[in-house]
């Protein structure tokens, strides 16, 4: 988020949102998008979290489109104003 000068992860969603428009909804997972890393353990400590929202997002029929941010956060567009059941949080 650094590099788009964004200083939150909630800015970088209302951005995407912005970018968008109300065809589609943003969601994100908060926590994902905060992970920090840890260069002297090899980087962040969130693989298993992040492997498991993508799966699911890749195997979601609500999930239109996924994003990913250089540096690890990802987030993903599906149809609709509300977040579908099912969906991960991560993930539009």
């Amino acid at each position: 988020m650094e590099s788009l000068d964004i200083d939150r992860p909630q800015e970088l969603v209302s951005q995407a949102q912005a970018a968008i428009g109300p065809e589609y909804q943003v969601t994100a997972d908060i926590d994902l998008l905060n992970a920090e890393e840890d260069e002297e353990r090899g980087g962040r400590t969130d693989d298993d979290a992040r492997a498991a929202d993508i799966t699911q997002a890749l195997t979601s029929d609500d999930i239109a489109a996924i994003i990913a941010v250089r540096g690890g956060a990802s987030t993903g567009f599906h149809p609709g104003t509300g977040s579908p059941t099912g969906c991960p949080s991560s993930f539009l």
